[in-house]
């Protein structure tokens, strides 16, 4: 790895923060805040802009970058931003401990949405931008953003997206990666801004949709209220985000070929139908239990069923109910949907549909070879087949969710207050849900786990925010041989 490359390229990503704190300290500004706010991210602001150009100037020099160097720009560049992002939490005295505070940044800028905070409304109004601003950056990726606006990047492109882009594998819009990068972050933005002007003429005010539509085009579930979207009790505004974060949860690429094929390319898409099926499933049974066992009416039950599973399965995590009150089929039913995630190529965390649905016809595959031994049979997703060595790739990295998933419970049961928080903040970490169950639920906060368990789970969000083998390969020997 070329430390010099690489410090280079994050010192880049760093200065774009500064910027960003720049903004947050305008809105601080307009918005009211106390002065000790508004100083607080101003230094954020100053800081983390001296930080950049001390080191760029120090780095600078000729750029070709090789996979190793991308390898390393994709886990020390997240692990740097997380770490500046505590500035404007620690500097503005929101959240006083630094473990927190780099928790609450990371489950920012991974599209977590788990959070130490209880009383959102107390949060100054700049705090608040960069909060849900955050979300909105990891979302479809600060090192695709710098693929899309760096010149010099080149070839090293492809690798830089192929480690940040979830999913099985890279999809070009367009021969060039810059111009795919360019073209994602267009499309994201463009849905960020239709969101907004959606909740802003349902009745949300004007900062409230602003924060929200950062939140919701990135899955990520951050919100300006304690309750969550509960706090507006509407309908419609929880009509509008059901729509916008499965939009956000399908493949980007399937969004730029809407343009040619229209809604038939939605169709035509062997995930985005398994992920139709999975969301109508899990509602339908969702539903049934909220009306025979939690007292729900059927109205009800439903809008809550429709708005749980949709927000769990994007891995968004807003909340409009205390599922931890629900029946225990109807919280195993929440518990599942932590593990799938939506389709490869969105906004959305977890495992990704296509390869649950790749693990499902692999086994259709293995018992059908019982029967015919001479059966010579390739998996198929779609039209399309899947090579042996994706088939490894997909076994691969479900063993390895099962390996840290299993080492995680032992280690988490020295920092979490009962077995249920244990379990449920381990997946919602690894699958970038939000909340748990129990007291970290969707009426709770992350502040009941010690400074060291937020730690982890800050590592697992990342984890799970990279797939992965990408962070993982930073720990092995081979990475740093010359």
């Amino acid at each position: 790895m070329n430390l010099r490359i690489v410090s280079n390229i994050i010192s880049l990503l760093t200065g774009f923060i500064a910027a960003v704190f720049g903004l947050c300290t305008f809105v601080s500004y307009l918005a009211g805040d106390a002065a000790s706010v508004q100083r607080g991210l101003l230094h954020a602001c100053i800081f983390t802009a001296a930080f950049s150009l001390i080191t760029w100037y120090l780095t600078r020099g000729p750029m070709n970058l090789k996979k190793r160097d991308s390898l390393g720009i994709v886990g020390f560049g997240w692990l740097m931003i997380a770490l500046f992002g505590t500035l404007p939490y620690l500097l503005t005295g929101v959240i006083s401990s630094p473990f927190s505070a780099y928790f609450e940044s990371m489950s920012g800028l991974t599209t977590t949405g788990s959070t130490v905070l209880s009383n959102l409304e107390e949060v100054p109004r700049g705090v608040m931008f960069w909060r849900c601003i955050s979300q909105w950056i990891g979302g479809m990726g600060i090192l695709v953003l710098a693929i899309a606006i760096l010149p010099f990047v080149g070839s090293g492109g492809a690798q830089l997206f192929k480690s940040e882009a979830p999913g099985l594998d890279v999809k070009r819009i367009t021969p060039r990666i810059a111009s795919t990068a360019r073209v994602l972050w267009g499309l994201y933005l463009g849905l960020t801004v239709v969101s907004f002007l959606v909740l802003w003429a349902l009745g949300m005010n004007l900062f409230d949709a602003v924060c929200h539509a950062f939140t919701v085009s990135a899955t990520g579930g951050f919100s300006t209220r304690s309750s969550s979207i509960a706090a507006f009790d509407s309908p419609a505004i929880e009509a509008a985000i059901i729509v916008f974060i499965l939009f956000s949860a399908v493949n980007f690429t399937l969004h730029w070929q809407f343009r040619r094929e229209k809604f038939r390319v939605y169709w035509r898409d062997p995930e985005c139908r398994f992920m139709g099926l999975v969301f109508l499933v899990f509602t339908f049974l969702l539903l049934l239990e909220l009306h025979f066992f939690c007292d729900y009416g059927w109205v009800q039950g439903l809008r809550s069923s429709l708005f749980t599973v949709a927000t769990l399965l994007t891995t968004t995590g807003f909340g409009t109910d205390d599922f931890t009150l629900w029946s225990p089929a109807a919280q195993l039913l929440v518990f599942l949907l932590f593990i799938p995630g939506a389709c490869s190529g969105s906004t959305s965390g977890g495992i990704k549909l296509v390869r649950i649905l790749i693990a499902f016809k692999t086994i259709a595959r293995e018992i059908k070879k019982l029967q015919y031994p001479t059966l010579v049979a390739r998996v198929k997703v779609g039209k399309q087949k899947v090579e042996e060595n994706a088939l490894l790739s997909v076994a691969a990295l479900f063993m390895l969710y099962l390996i840290i998933f299993a080492v995680s419970i032992p280690v988490m049961g020295f920092f979490c207050p009962d077995g249920v928080s244990v379990v449920t903040s381990v997946a919602s970490a690894l699958g970038n849900i939000g909340p748990g169950l129990g007291p970290i639920g969707p009426a709770g906060s992350f502040a009941v786990i010690s400074d060291p368990g937020l730690v982890y789970l800050s590592f697992l969000m990342l984890l799970g925010r990279l797939e992965y083998f990408c962070l993982l390969v930073l720990f092995t020997a081979s990475f740093w041989k010359k």
